[in-house]
């Protein structure tokens, strides 16, 4: 085991003091996000024998014993994911993640270009698709992808604001407001409801992404309204956050008023960003500590508020369309754009998890790049475990899940990240056992084989996060 130190991350939506705390570091402003990474634009240092280096050169000096044989066969000599404990003190940009292979063309693209790859103006810094995931460590608020359309048509026509009154046009497709307003059910057939062979390629616009062919009216629909908002001049705005505030008080919908209440605090935070209505489409997420949320490539989304623990695949690819004053990439981000309405997923391993592992929450997504255990030792785990437990059983209802069907523990080899987060913990792996207090780190290379986390003795407690791939 090697001791690893995150690289920190100090814009200006961050924190002034959660992180400050939990790292025990100092800032002269806000600090957002610490990457425990091997991604070549932010590699962490780590300590192997003696020698401080950079992890992704660490991982390319040994790569079977950094990440083992079966990592470097799948993904070559490099670390798989991208870990980061992250925390927002307001809201961070509306923003999409691109596909695969829309990653590897935008990449060409901007290389054939010559934008340098540490331009702020660049969009693409590798070839990757990212898929990510946040578990949250204490409340946390997001929007993540696209509502039912009657709960986006009930939250803009809530909403007395000429842009928002043009948004839920585009969606109802001229249909009268009687149908905006349709309480019917929906659930995840509905995504399914048109057949795409009835609906002409002469309704495709040329922005819209190659999916689009594939595509219902709904979803069409929700691109165009989508489309409105983050091309919307300034002055479009005008008047929106009153508009937004005052719909928020008087919103009867529970649903709906969520999602205008997401608006609203980002309106509060981006005044004169139109933009900020397509908070007003999304679905409005609360997780306490413990809860997750995965959110795969092109899933319109923006974090709010709080602290959480993030892991993705390698890659810092972010395409912006609002919310932020980095570069944004609008056309970039309407190709990659998933219009299809779906409730947000829960990533969290429910199967045979308090029998094999009571003190243990497993987040393991459909993808092997990578996983993460978040765990209590000590003599009130048992109490955490039970807490977490019972938000998860009532939230399954409402989130889909898309869990791997293998197991439900932890990995047990290949490259890992364990992070105390409170109190201390002791890892035991094959070869070394160390102690690891509030905000230290460890890298766990393959070759030390299996790890055990404990309390350091006497009941002591504390809590940990491990991030792993899930081969």
């Amino acid at each position: 085991m090697f001791p690893i130190r995150p690289v920190p991350k100090t814009y200006s939506w961050g924190s002034d003091h959660r992180l400050q705390e939990l790292f025990g570091v100092g800032t002269d402003g806000p600090l957002a996000e610490m990457w425990f990474s091997g991604h070549a634009a932010s590699p962490s240092p780590v300590d192997v024998d003696g020698e401080t280096m950079a992890l992704d050169e660490a991982i390319r000096r040994a790569p079977e014993l950094m990440v083992g044989t079966a990592v470097s066969e799948t993904w070559g000599p490099v670390l798989p994911y991208l870990f980061k404990i992250i925390s927002a003190r307001i809201p961070l940009s509306l923003q999409v993640h691109p596909l695969d292979f829309e990653a590897r063309a935008g990449f060409n693209r901007e290389n054939a270009a010559g934008i340098p790859l540490d331009s702020p103006v660049r969009s693409f810094k590798d070839t990757l698709a990212k898929h990510e995931m946040v578990v949250a460590l204490e409340d946390f608020e997001a929007s993540v992808g696209f509502a039912p359309r009657p709960v986006q048509l009930r939250a803009l026509n809530s909403i007395d604001h000429p842009l928002a009154r043009a948004m839920a046009h585009e969606i109802a497709g001229g249909e009268s407001g009687a149908v905006s307003m349709h309480r019917g059910r929906w659930s995840l057939r509905s995504r399914y409801a048109e057949a795409p062979s009835l609906v002409d390629d002469s309704d495709l616009d040329t922005d819209m992404p190659a999916s689009a062919r594939v595509w219902g009216h709904t979803q069409r629909r929700i691109f165009r309204a989508f489309r409105l908002a983050v091309t919307a001049a300034p002055d479009q705005a005008e008047g929106l956050t009153d508009a937004l505030r005052a719909a928020a008080s008087t919103c009867s919908d529970r649903r709906a008023g969520r999602i205008v209440g997401h608006a609203l605090q980002a309106a509060e935070a981006f005044p004169g960003d139109p933009s900020v209505l397509c908070v007003a489409m999304l679905n409005a997420v609360h997780l306490s500590a413990g809860e997750s949320v995965f959110i795969p490539a092109g899933t319109p989304h923006c974090y709010l508020h709080g602290t959480g623990a993030e892991i993705m695949t390698n890659s810092d690819n972010v395409l912006r369309a609002g919310m932020t004053p980095k570069h944004k990439d609008i056309p970039n981000l309407l190709r990659n754009l998933n219009c299809t309405p779906a409730p947000p997923i829960d990533p969290t391993a429910h199967t045979m998890q308090t029998l094999l592992a009571p003190n243990l929450a497993v987040y393991r997504p459909d993808l092997r790049e990578f996983m993460l255990s978040c765990g209590q030792v000590g003599t009130d785990a048992d109490k955490w475990w039970g807490k977490v437990a019972g938000r998860q059983r009532t939230t399954m209802t409402t989130y889909a899940q898309n869990v791997a069907p293998a197991t439900a523990i932890p990995a047990v080899g290949g490259p890992r990240v364990l992070v105390c987060v409170s109190g201390r913990v002791r890892c035991t792996s094959d070869t070394q056992s160390v102690v690891v207090g509030k905000g230290e780190s460890y890298f766990i290379p393959a070759s030390d084989g299996r790890a055990r986390v404990t309390s350091v003795g006497g009941g002591e407690p504390g809590m940990y996060l491990l991030a792993s791939t899930s081969l």
